[in-house]
Order: structure tokens, then C-alpha cells, then sequence
């Protein structure tokens, strides 16, 4: 899944939301979901925001049942792992001298 978004610059350009055209705001931008592009203005693009976060607190602010932790987890193992270093193992074969 790729959600894209980018900078507007074009001056025929207008908000499909509230109709305002470039000149008539501050910043204009392109957002692609799910294949389809959306121009929104910086005002629309504030509320989009306002409204994802909301979103967001909802789901991260509830308690999570059972069939939620499984969503959670198996969501987690698609996820490559990190593969992580000891300190040690980073740093076998140097010296404290400075000499290798």
C-alpha cells in the first residue's frame, strides 16, 4: 500500500474540496490513496490532519481485546526484523591503543 503526497505547484490547480484555486491559497497538494489523486489546498489538508490524528488518538486511547492484540501481533511479525549488533561484536578486532 502506498499513500504518496506532494507538493502542488501547478497554477491551474484547484482544492477538490472547498474549490479555491492556487492563487487563492498557500499551499497546494497532490495525495494519492489507494490509486485515485486527490489536490487539496493547505486549509483541507489541515483538516484531513486533524481528523487522521483524531483517528489515531481514538485507536491508541481504547482497550484492546483480544482479537485486537492478535491484529497487533501478527501486523508486528510481517515486519522484518532489526538485525542488531552487540557492542563487542561491532568493535572485536580493535584495540584500546587506537592501533588495529
Amino acid at each position: 500500500m502506498a499513500i504518496r503526497m506532494r507538493n502542488n505547484t501547478n497554477s491551474d490547480a484547484k482544492c477538490c474540496e472547498c474549490k479555491e484555486t492556487q492563487s487563492q491559497v498557500l499551499n497546494m497538494f497532490d495525495i494519492c490513496i489507494g490509486g485515485t489523486i486527490f489536490t487539496i489546498c493547505d486549509r483541507c489538508n489541515e483538516q484531513l490532519f486533524n481528523k487522521t490524528l483524531s483517528a489515531e488518538c481514538y485507536k491508541n486511547g481504547r482497550v484492546k481485546s483480544q482479537a485486537d492484540m492478535a491484529i497487533i501481533r501478527r501486523r508486528s511479525s510481517r515486519i522484518s526484523p532489526i538485525s542488531h549488533t552487540s557492542v563487542s561484536k561491532a568493535l572485536k578486532g580493535v584495540s584500546t591503543d587506537g592501533n588495529e
